[in-house]
């Protein structure tokens, strides 16, 4: 399939939207897809600026503002009010200005795009309708049976994450996937954590694709990487409370701080990003490290062996 006509898109509220602009450019960094669009309910940022809109457009691709208002998620609000209308916009890929694109890729506003996009683009799907990666972060912690047991997931299916998504959209409109995750969300209203990954490990496993987990992998689990593996990750999803903003930056590995930072400063985004940072973030992140490697030495070998398991998969 011809890369160039994929899509890849995101979600955020205002708050996001910085966020959401350097996961975008970052995946335009690695792919050929010339298609990106973002889900908000703030079309009219001023974090859209023309200097943004023009980056995409001088490597040849469109940057699309999408208005939440203009999707059905209504069908799926009843589920919590702890989650931005636009965090359910992941699942209405078959319903933005996709053209003709057979494949569309939807990532969350707090991911780093670090390696080639176009392999996940074309990945065979057989013949499933999406795929997901699962939640490295807790397999690798001895987390997942708590997971699964939590929303009555069986052993067997591996708890999946929801902020990388390879959607075929051919199979997606002609499955009952999106209805399906509808109705988990409205008859268990108030009673899932975490809404749209929830939903969606508890539908029909049969169309959906066990992704790697470098597809969608945690700056948590950084550090145990050999340089390698580190090489292999493709998107890094600051899933786990960590962002490269916030009074929690710190806890991000410095590389990827520094890596993250030339992005946003390439957007006009500096400003944005840094303000709540704990500062100096060098010697911050310098002592969260020296503090992270004595409170885990214990787990390390067992962490490392799940994790390159996964990786080898």
């Amino acid at each position: 399939m011809a890369t160039e006509q994929q899509v890849v898109f995101t979600s955020a509220d205002a708050r996001y939207m910085p966020g959401a602009l350097v996961s975008l450019y970052t995946a335009l960094q690695h792919t050929h897809a010339k298609t990106f669009i973002v889900v908000t309910s703030a079309p009219d940022s001023e974090w859209l600026s023309p200097r943004i809109y023009s980056l995409f457009e001088e490597r040849g691709a469109q940057l699309i503002a999408v208005e939440s208002a203009s999707l059905p998620l209504d069908t799926m609000l009843g589920a919590t009010q702890r989650f931005p209308e636009e965090a359910f916009a992941r699942f209405f890929a078959d319903d933005l200005p996709v053209g003709d694109a057979s494949r569309a890729l939807y990532i969350d506003s707090d991911v780093m795009v670090m390696g080639n996009l176009d392999s996940l683009l074309d990945y065979d799907l057989g013949d499933r309708c999406l795929g997901a990666a699962p939640d490295i972060h807790a397999i690798a912690k001895g987390k997942l049976l708590k997971q699964q047991q939590r929303i009555g997931l069986s052993s067997s299916d591996v708890y999946l994450g929801s902020g990388v998504l390879l959607i075929d959209l051919a199979r997606y409109r002609q499955s009952s996937l999106r209805d399906q995750i509808a109705s988990t969300l409205t008859e268990r209203a108030g009673h899932l954590i975490y809404p749209d990954q929830d939903a969606l490990n508890l539908s029909d496993r049969s169309q959906i694709k066990v992704l790697n987990p470098c597809h969608n992998f945690p700056p948590g689990l950084w550090r145990l990487l050999s340089p390698v593996e580190q090489e292999r990750i493709t998107i890094l999803h600051f899933y786990d409370g960590n962002k490269p903003w916030g009074d929690r930056a710190h806890r991000v590995p410095l590389d990827l701080i520094e890596r993250y930072d030339k992005s946003a400063e390439l957007l006009g985004l500096s400003a944005a990003i840094t303000s709540d940072r704990p500062t100096p973030i060098r010697s911050h992140s310098q002592a969260y490290t020296r503090k992270y490697w004595l409170e885990n030495v214990l787990r390390q070998t067992e962490a490392r062996r799940a994790i390159s398991q996964w990786l080898d998969t």
